[in-house]
């Protein structure tokens, strides 16, 4: 399966569906990292719900991506940061493997 990025690639320029998906991959990937060192935000949090909110997924994909996202918050609040972590990678996860399936 090949994967697209957001950048030109041999002259070709990315849809907006496919910018879609990396900005909310990056987006989640950096919360990531911020929460890795114990920095993250709540608003980072929110930024990450934004652009999960303007993805074409379904109801149910919309609704475990958040879930995972609120399951994230809510163990980062309670200082359970594997917990948090491991919440976080299976939503890259699962987007990366979304957006692949997309942009193929």
């Amino acid at each position: 399966m090949r994967r697209h990025h957001s950048t030109r690639i041999r002259g070709v320029t990315p849809s907006v569906l496919d910018e879609a998906f990396a900005e909310a991959t990056a987006v989640i990937a950096e919360l990531f990292v911020d929460a890795v060192k114990r920095r993250a935000t709540a608003t980072q949090f929110l930024r990450a719900e934004d652009v999960l909110a303007d993805l074409p997924l379904s109801t149910h994909e919309f609704a475990l991506a958040t879930r995972r996202l609120d399951n994230a918050l809510s163990y980062y609040q309670q200082a359970e940061f594997g917990g948090c972590m491991f919440e976080l990678w299976l939503l890259v996860r699962r987007l990366r493997n979304r957006y692949g399936a997309i942009a193929s």
